[in-house]
């Protein structure tokens, strides 16, 4: 069958158009394998530095990951998508990082942005102080978690989000 060429000119654009902008999309919408790496590193040495003699050695879970991109994609600050994992049920905990801008730059700095709210924890009383947040603190340190999947999404004109989800032992 005869095309012709101004058809083809065309099809071949809209084909490259199609490639390149889905390879965009994949590129900004999730996490590389070192990316992973890093994430999954920041969150062991963190933990290393808490004085809990339980603290569960953290290894990174596929399924965690893909639940933690499906929810950044959806550009929601509030907690969701943990529900229904095999391998935990809906016993998952989640940390919610989002950057105004189009990338993170550096994952080394979400995790220590969520650790940093130590100073805000009081070990004697188990609380935070008044006005304050502590939980994506806790939530990285629960000794029993053994588990962690990220995820990241930059959403069109609402910033980075990074997701973690944490399963127990």
């Amino acid at each position: 069958m005869f095309i012709p060429l101004p058809f083809r000119r065309a099809s071949t654009f809209v084909w490259l158009a199609v490639i390149f902008v889905s390879g965009i999309l994949r590129a900004r919408a999730s996490l590389t394998a070192n990316d992973e790496a890093v994430l999954l590193e920041k969150h062991r040495e963190l933990r290393k530095g808490v004085g809990a003699a339980d603290m569960e050695s953290m290894t990174w879970h596929s399924e965690l990951a893909t639940m933690a991109q499906t929810w950044a994609e959806t550009c929601s600050t509030g907690h969701g998508g943990t529900s229904g994992s095999s391998a935990f049920g809906d016993d998952i905990g989640q940390n919610i990082f989002k950057t105004s801008g189009s990338s993170v730059g550096d994952y080394n700095s979400v995790v220590q942005a969520w650790f940093d709210e130590v100073e805000f924890y009081n070990y004697n009383s188990a609380s935070c102080q008044s006005g304050r947040t502590c939980t994506h603190y806790t939530q990285l340190v629960w000794a029993e978690s053994k588990a962690v999947g990220c995820g990241s999404h930059t959403c069109s004109g609402d910033g980075t989000y990074v997701v973690c989800n944490y399963g127990p032992g």
